[in-house]
């Protein structure tokens, strides 16, 4: 190994291929000295560590090491805050949406290495099989997990935000005619209910029996 130009940035050669490689030798956040080695040109090793410096200036460094952290690994820890504030019947169905198209394509990937791109790839070739409700909710479970990797500094932004999804088509209303009211009313012994309620917009007030709360 030999010095360059740049003091940070070492030359060798690599024992596989007999070629010349760049290493770079940089200090984290908190002092301690790495490296990081494979960089075919000096000047990819140059604009790397420039990008690493400014992210330390920003403080907006992540190590390496962080984005090497699966999926499979974070899964667990997102599931289980889901199960704070969500009903049981929608954590089943998260667990299974991650279980069935989830899992078997990101579970062994790092989070330093999904892209926006693949996501969106994923996302095509899942709306060709399946309804938009479970590809949308599919989508739902890689967004969280990738957002719980951004808030614990395993990776700077969310690729699959800004990904996008199929829609769902709007179901279509069905609203009972003056005189069905009048037949409902007077079948169902409440009239003067019935009549407040078809009329006058008011709405049952319930707990939410399925989904997440706010």
């Amino acid at each position: 190994m030999r010095d360059t130009a740049h003091p940070k940035i070492k030359q060798y050669t690599d024992k596989h291929t007999g070629r010349p490689r760049y290493l770079v030798r940089y200090r984290k956040p908190d002092g301690t000295q790495t490296k990081k080695r494979g960089f075919t040109r000096k000047k990819d090793a140059e604009d790397w560590l420039h990008k690493i410096e400014s992210a330390k200036l920003r403080g907006e460094f992540i190590p390496v090491s962080a984005g090497r952290t699966r999926l499979s690994e974070l899964y667990p820890g997102w599931l289980a805050a889901k199960r704070v504030h969500c009903t049981p019947g929608w954590v089943v169905d998260l667990d299974a949406s991650w279980r069935t198209h989830v899992e078997p394509r990101w579970a062994q990937t790092p989070v330093g290495q999904v892209r926006a791109g693949d996501i969106q790839e994923w996302i095509a070739e899942l709306s060709g099989q399946r309804s938009p409700t479970i590809v949308i909710r599919a989508h739902g479970v890689l967004t969280g997990i990738l957002g719980d990797a951004v808030r614990d500094g395993k990776i700077r932004t969310n690729p699959a935000r800004g990904v996008k999804l199929p829609r769902k088509s709007a179901a279509r209303s069905r609203y009972l005619t003056h005189a069905e009211v009048q037949t409902v009313a007077e079948a169902s012994g409440h009239e003067l209910l019935v009549y407040v309620l078809a009329y006058c917009g008011l709405r049952w007030v319930k707990r939410p029996r399925y989904g997440c709360g706010t």
